[in-house]
C-alpha cells in the first residue's frame, strides 16, 4: 500500500510502500510528465495530464514489483 502521508508539497509525499509483501518488492511510486499538484495532505494528486482524445503514453504514473530470489510473480488481480 502506498499511503501518500504528509503535508501538502511536491513532489509527492512519502512516495514509498507503507510495507513490502512477502517475497517480493515494491519501488517508490512516481510519476512522469505529469505535474504535482498541491491539493491536501495526505493525497497524490497530479495535473498537466493530457487532454485530448489520443492517449499520451509519455503520461504515468509507474512503479515497479520485483519476486524476491527464486520466487516468480503470478499477478492475478492488482487493485
Amino acid at each position: 500500500m502506498y499511503a501518500f502521508t504528509g503535508a501538502k508539497s511536491c513532489p509527492t509525499q512519502n512516495p514509498n510502500v507503507t510495507s513490502q509483501p512477502a517475497n517480493a518488492i515494491f519501488s517508490s511510486f512516481s510519476t512522469v510528465n505529469a505535474g504535482c499538484k498541491d491539493q491536501q495532505d495526505n493525497e497524490c494528486n497530479h495535473d498537466r495530464w493530457n487532454t485530448n482524445n489520443t492517449i499520451n503514453l509519455n503520461e504515468y504514473h509507474q512503479f515497479r514489483i520485483t519476486a524476491n530470489a527464486n520466487y516468480v510473480l503470478n499477478l492475478t488481480s492488482f487493485s
